[in-house]
């Protein structure tokens, strides 16, 4: 299924960098060379191919029946870990909340 490719295209793609999204976004350009673009907000963040194809499986859904000739999806609100400030032995982390990536 080309869905589920996409979506661990895109897991792999983030694991590289290490990131997490919270909004997942699905674009389709349909025979008609219509573009529609969908997407969702999640509560948490996401990284996984799992995660990616069960909420992009529901924003395609929601678009059947349709005939496509392209399709891609994409990620946005990435969630953030990073060092602040480091002191020897005390270290100041600021973190958002974060997926398993």
């Amino acid at each position: 299924m080309f869905a589920a490719d996409l979506a661990e295209m895109l897991s792999v793609d983030m694991q590289k960098e290490g990131l997490s999204g919270r909004t997942l976004t699905l674009k389709l350009k349909t025979t008609t060379f219509e573009v529609r673009t969908r997407a969702v907000t999640l509560q948490k963040y996401i990284c996984s191919s799992e995660d990616i194809l069960k909420y992009a499986s529901k924003l395609l859904k929601a678009e059947l029946p349709v005939s496509l000739r392209l399709i891609g999806t994409s990620t946005t609100q990435y969630g953030l870990n990073f060092l602040l400030y480091e002191n020897s032995s005390i270290f100041i982390k600021f973190s958002m909340e974060k997926g398993p990536c």
